[in-house]
């Protein structure tokens, strides 16, 4: 979270050259978009793990380009 600043503004490209291929993708209406990365626990990372994940969420406007980031 303390690089969420560097991260608002890249488009979808940037952000999979930096993070890599997203563990979950969601598209929603008007274009919005969000990749899910799993950082800690919960079955994104590990089927096997039952901890209670932390999740990085980065939602893209219609123009692909990252508006918001949150980690949950």
């Amino acid at each position: 979270m303390s690089n969420q600043k560097e991260l608002l503004g890249r488009s979808e490209m940037e952000i999979k050259n930096l993070l890599g291929k997203p563990d979950a993708t969601d598209i929603r209406s008007r274009g919005q978009k969000f990749f899910e990365y799993g950082v800690k626990g919960g079955s994104l990372c590990d089927p096997k793990i039952t901890e209670a994940p932390e999740i990085l969420r980065i939602r893209f406007d219609a123009l692909n380009r990252v508006s918001e980031v949150a980690i949950y």
